[in-house]
C-alpha cells in the first residue's frame, strides 16, 4: 500500500513530535510560569484563526503530564471547549451557553477530583483518601452544591454579581435597589455568591489537604462562539473563578472581545480604544500572543514535512526557495491556511493526473520534468492567491496575461475608474512592467481588507512572473498554457468561482453557451478598444432550433467601429464557434457568386500574415451578404466551455483579435476590388 497521503490533517498537534513550528520553546516557558505563579491568575493566549492556539494548549498539557511522569503531584488539568457548548443553542441565548459551559466545567472538575481517589501508585502519584474526596464533593457545601446552583443561575445574575463585586454599584443598593426593572436577576446574585463559595471550598480542600496544590483550567475556542457570548463567558468566569490556587488559560482572539463589547462601548475607534483595552486587561492579567511572526523561520519544516503527500521529494531546493516565501506572503504564516493550500494543491494535481490520463487531447502540452516543476509551482501560487485573495484571483481568471495589464484594457474588465487611479501614489515610468503593477495596486485599493496587504500581493505576483519567465526574462506561450491549466483547475477547490449556480440551461439568455460568449465578449472588449464594443446587453441572444445555432449579437459605437455589424455564433451540431463581421464598406445588396469566392480566396491568402497560432487558426468564409466568418472548429463540448474557459481564452482571444484586424485592414480593399 502506498505511504503517500493525499491531505494534511488539520487537527491541532497532540504532542511535541509534530511541532514543526517550534512552539515547544514557548510552551516550556509558559509551563514554568503557570506552575509557579501566584494565584488566582488568568493567562490569555491571543491569536487569530488557525494560528495554533489549541496546539499550544496541547503542548502545555503534555508538559503537565511530564511532571506527572517524574512522580511529582502535578497541577490538576481541566479542559473545556467553549465552542462545543455553544452548538445547538440559539445565538440570542447567551445565558444558556454560559450556563452550559459553567456546568460542564464544574462537572469536569468533579470528575478530576474523583480520579484523585483511584489507585495511582503505578504512576508514583499519591492517592487521595476517600473522606477528603467526599468533603470536596459535598452536596451541601462543596462541589456538588456548586454544580446544582450552576444549572439555575442566569447570565444576567452573573454579570450583576460581577458589577457589585467590582464596586460599580453603590454599596447601599447591592441587594435591593439595583436596576429595579430586573428584580428576579438581583435575587440570583446571592446564589452566584453561594456557587463561588461552594467551589472555593472544594478547591481549598484539595489544594490544602492533599499533595495536589494547583488547578489549571484551559478554556479553548472562545473565539468561535458569538462575540457577545464570549464576553458573557469572560464576565461570568472572572466573577466565579477568582479563587486561590487556580490558573486560567484562555485561548481567544482579542478582536472577538472587541466585537462583543461594541454594544457597551460602540465601534472601536481611536477615542475609545482605551476602554476596550482596559476591559481586556481586567479579565486577563498576563497576555501571550501566538508567535506567528517567528513562524517564517520554520515554515520550511512545516511544508517539507507535509509536501510528501504530493509525491515530491521534500529536499528539492525549489520547495523551500519558492513555496515558503509565497506561503508566508499569502497567509502571514498562519499554519491552518498553509495546510489548506497544500490540501487544495494535492486535490488539483490528482484531478489533473486523471484528466491527462483519460483525455490527453484536452491539452496540447507535452509534460517534461522541467515544465512539471513549473506547473507545480504555478498551482501552489494560484491556490495561495485564490484562498487568501479571491477577488484578485478573479481578475487573474478574467485576464491571465497579467504582464500585459494596463489601465486601458483593464478599466472596464476590472471595474476601475480614473478616481481609483488618481488615489495611487505609485511611480509610473510608462513601461509595460510598471503598468500591470499599477493596475494590481489599483485593484487592491478597491478591496478594503486587501488594501493593507497590497505589497504582499505584488510580491506574490512577482514570484508568479519569475516562475513563468525563461532565462532571457521572456514568458513563453507554453508557460502561459500551463498557467491557464492551473487557473482552470482552481475552480474545483472554489466556493465562489463556480458559475454553475447562475446557469439555467432552459433559458437561452442564461445557459452555458451564452455565459461563455458573454465572458469572451467581456475579455475581447478590453483588448480591441478601436472596435468600440459596448458592454453586454440584455437582448443580444438568439437561437435557431432548426439550424441548431446560437447567435450572440455584439453592439459597437457607430462613431468608432469600422464594422457595420458583429456577432458570435455557436454551432451545436459540430461544437464550432465563429466570430462574424460585416464591414461598413460592404454597402447594400448582395455579392455575386464569383465575387464571393474571390473575396474568400484573397482573405485566405492574407490569413497567413496574421498572428494565428497553429492550434487556433480559423476557417474563413465569406457570404454573399457581406459577412466574413472566422470559425474555430477544435472547441470542446459545451459542458466544458466554462470549466476550461481560461485555456480557451488564451487560445481564442489572440486569434479573434487577428481576425478583427484582418477584417479592418484587408476587407475594405477586397470589397472595393470586386464591386
Amino acid at each position: 500500500m502506498s505511504t503517500v497521503s493525499t491531505c494534511v490533517n488539520d487537527k491541532p498537534i497532540s504532542d511535541s513530535r509534530k511541532d514543526f513550528l517550534k512552539n515547544e520553546t514557548y510552551s516550556k516557558g509558559l509551563l514554568k510560569f503557570i506552575t509557579n505563579a501566584e494565584t488566582p491568575i488568568t493567562i490569555g493566549i491571543q491569536g487569530g484563526w488557525g494560528s495554533g492556539k489549541t496546539s499550544l494548549i496541547n503542548l502545555l498539557r503534555e508538559g503537565l503530564c511530564s511532571i506527572e511522569k517524574l512522580g511529582e503531584a502535578p497541577p490538576i488539568s481541566v479542559v473545556v471547549n467553549a465552542w462545543e457548548y455553544s452548538l445547538f443553542t440559539s445565538d440570542s441565548n447567551d445565558g444558556e451557553v454560559v450556563g452550559n459551559l459553567l456546568s460542564g466545567l464544574l462537572s469536569e472538575i468533579d470528575q478530576k477530583i474523583v480520579e484523585l481517589g483511584t489507585d495511582r501508585t503505578a504512576a508514583g502519584l499519591p492517592q487521595v483518601p476517600p473522606q477528603i474526596i467526599a468533603k470536596a464533593r459535598d452536596k451541601d457545601f462543596g462541589l456538588q452544591r456548586a454544580i446544582a446552583i450552576s444549572k439555575s443561575v442566569g447570565l444576567v445574575g452573573m454579570q450583576l454579581a460581577a458589577l457589585i463585586r467590582g464596586g460599580n454599584v453603590p454599596a447601599d443598593a447591592k441587594l435591593g435597589m439595583v436596576a429595579p426593572a430586573i428584580p428576579a436577576s438581583l435575587a440570583s446574585i446571592g446564589r452566584v455568591r453561594e456557587l463561588r463559595e461552594s467551589l472555593n471550598r472544594a478547591v481549598h480542600v484539595i489544594t490544602n489537604e492533599t499533595e495536589y496544590k494547583r488547578f489549571v483550567f484551559f478554556i479553548d475556542d472562545l473565539d468561535r462562539v458569538q462575540p457577545k457570548t464570549a464576553v458573557g463567558i469572560l464576565d461570568a468566569f472572572k466573577n466565579i473563578f477568582e479563587i486561590d490556587n487556580c490558573v486560567f488559560v484562555l485561548a481567544i482572539d482579542f478582536e472577538v472581545v472587541v466585537k462583543g463589547l461594541e454594544s457597551k462601548f460602540g465601534k472601536e475607534k481611536q477615542g475609545n480604544e482605551r476602554e476596550f483595552r482596559q476591559y481586556f486587561d481586567k479579565i486577563i492579567q498576563v497576555p501571550f500572543t501566538m508567535p506567528v511572526g517567528s513562524y517564517s523561520k520554520h515554515l520550511g519544516n512545516l511544508i517539507r514535512n507535509n509536501i510528501n503527500l504530493l509525491g515530491l521529494d521534500p529536499d528539492e531546493k525549489w520547495v523551500i526557495k519558492d513555496l515558503v516565501d509565497v506561503a508566508l506572503l499569502s497567509t502571514e504564516g498562519v499554519p491552518r491556511s498553509i495546510k489548506r493550500i497544500i490540501n487544495s494543491m494535492s486535490l488539483m494535481l490528482r484531478i489533473h493526473e486523471e484528466i491527462r490520463g483519460a483525455d490527453r487531447s484536452r491539452s496540447s502540452l507535452k509534460f517534461t520534468k522541467g515544465n512539471e516543476e513549473i506547473f507545480l509551482k504555478l498551482v501552489f501560487i494560484i491556490v495561495a492567491i485564490h484562498i487568501n485573495f479571491p477577488e484578485i484571483c478573479r481578475c487573474l481568471m478574467l485576464d491571465h496575461n497579467f504582464a500585459k495589464w494596463n489601465m486601458n484594457n483593464c478599466r472596464n474588465l476590472f471595474g476601475l475608474t480614473e478616481d481609483d487611479l488618481s488615489k495611487l501614489s505609485t511611480h509610473d515610468d510608462g513601461s509595460e512592467s510598471e503598468a500591470w503593477k499599477k493596475v494590481l495596486a489599483c485593484v487592491c485599493s478597491k478591496i478594503g481588507w486587501v488594501k493593507d496587504r497590497a505589497v504582499s500581493v505584488l510580491k506574490i505576483f512577482l514570484a508568479l512572473s519569475a516562475v513563468l519567465q525563461t532565462e532571457d526574462s521572456e514568458i513563453t506561450e507554453q508557460n502561459f498554457e500551463l498557467l491557464s491549466e492551473a487557473l482552470d483547475l482552481v475552480r474545483v477547490v472554489s466556493f465562489d468561482l463556480d458559475e454553475s449556480r447562475n446557469i439555467d440551461e432552459s433559458d437561452v439568455t442564461n445557459d452555458t453557451i451564452t455565459h461563455f460568449m458573454r465572458k469572451i465578449h467581456q475579455v475581447l472588449m478590453t483588448k480591441v478598444e478601436w472596435v468600440g464594443l459596448k458592454k453586454p446587453g440584455e437582448s443580444c441572444y438568439a437561437a435557431s432550433p432548426v439550424k441548431r445555432t446560437r447567435t450572440y449579437y455584439l453592439t459597437a459605437s457607430e462613431l468608432v467601429s469600422p464594422f457595420k455589424e458583429m456577432c458570435f455564433e455557436w454551432y451545436e451540431k459540430t461544437n464550432g464557434f465563429s466570430i462574424c463581421v460585416q464591414v461598413k464598406s460592404a454597402g447594400k445588396g448582395n455579392f455575386s457568386e464569383n465575387q464571393t469566392k474571390q473575396v474568400e480566396q484573397e482573405a485566405q491568402k492574407r490569413l497567413s500574415s496574421y498572428s494565428f497560432s497553429s492550434s487556433s487558426k480559423p476557417i474563413v468564409e465569406f457570404a454573399s451578404d457581406g459577412w466574413l466568418y472566422f470559425t474555430f472548429t477544435d472547441m470542446p463540448n459545451k459542458n466544458l466551455l466554462l470549466q476550461e474557459f481560461n485555456k480557451l481564452e488564451a487560445r481564442l482571444i489572440p486569434s479573434m483579435i487577428s481576425a478583427l484586424e484582418l477584417s479592418r485592414d484587408v476587407f475594405k480593399d477586397l470589397v472595393a476590388l470586386v464591386k
